[in-house]
């Protein structure tokens, strides 16, 4: 509609616009069936709490992303590593991945039977033992739940 009506910003929606039409349902809104075609196939939103109701996910709080050392966020030195974990059709298989931050050297790490927490932690820990430790300063990780033990793989970092 923007591009094909620029001078009637009366019909300019966003994303936001669709999904409330979506959801709202009987309500003025469109109706139930169109929900099944979201990505998501829920036919209601989930709702999110409050930043201030949530509560910690990890019984040993991780360092927050604003109190990692300046030199990591400068990107000058190798061994700073991020780490994000993909997941396969169906929750079925998983990868771990971690990526140099300065050299964008990049490691797989295969995980075949599960991604909890106690399988990416042995298999991360297992991955940084075949690095040098001058290589293993820093990681820094997602909130995700698989990431429960990242104080088990802190162990094998030189800075943990």
């Amino acid at each position: 509609m923007r591009t094909e009506f620029p001078g009637r910003r009366a019909w300019h929606i966003c994303h936001e616009t669709i999904y409330q039409a979506l959801y709202l349902g009987g309500r003025g809104g469109l109706t139930r069936e169109l929900t099944k075609r979201l990505r998501t196939g829920r036919p209601l939103r989930k709702r999110r709490r409050r930043p201030d109701q949530r509560r910690p996910r990890f019984t040993i709080p991780g360092t927050p992303i604003d109190r990692r050392p300046a030199v990591v966020a400068d990107r000058t030195r190798i061994g700073d590593w991020e780490g994000d974990l993909i997941v396969g059709r169906g929750n079925r298989s998983a990868i771990a991945t971690l990526v140099c931050r300065t050299s964008r050297y990049l490691r797989l790490v295969r995980l075949p039977d599960r991604h909890a927490a106690a399988a990416v932690s042995d298999a991360l820990a297992t991955c940084f033992g075949q690095l040098p430790l001058a290589v293993r300063l820093t990681q820094t990780w997602d909130q995700g739940s698989e990431m429960a033990h990242h104080d088990r793989i802190s162990r094998h970092l030189a800075e943990g």
